[in-house]
């Protein structure tokens, strides 16, 4: 089944999966971070009070680590519904979706967030 011409023309190609892979990768990004932060946290706070323990913490996420960078790196080859463009520029299309909305504007967002953006518990932290 083919989609209306009205479409094709509105939406070329294969736009829809290069915005699901950009989607995706801007996630995994999420992920890497919450792994080296889980790992950060319980070295730097052995004995604060938590609801659940997890053993093994490191080694989980080294796992999940590892598993993330393959699925970065897997979301950079191009499926066959790109429908045999060049490779280079598929790569460049994601590469620069990761970067524009996985790196660029957070740090944006954190480079000119409002001094009113902030909670009062980020206020005392930042005092003291």
């Amino acid at each position: 089944m083919t989609s209306p011409l009205f479409l094709q023309i509105i939406i070329p190609q294969g736009v829809y999966w290069i915005f699901s892979t950009i989607t995706t990768q801007v996630y995994l990004i999420v992920y890497l971070l919450m792994f080296v932060a889980a790992v950060r946290l319980r070295k730097t706070q052995p004995d604060h009070p938590r609801g659940y323990r997890v053993p093994a913490l490191p080694v989980l996420c080294v796992v999940g680590l590892l598993a993330s960078v393959a699925a970065l790196a897997i979301g950079f080859v191009p499926p066959s519904q790109f429908g045999g463009g060049s490779v280079g520029v598929y790569v460049a299309i994601i590469g620069g979706g990761l970067v524009i909305l996985g790196l660029l504007i957070p740090w944006l967002f954190l480079k000119l967030r409002k001094p009113g953006w902030r909670t009062a518990a980020a206020g005392e932290e930042a005092a003291s």
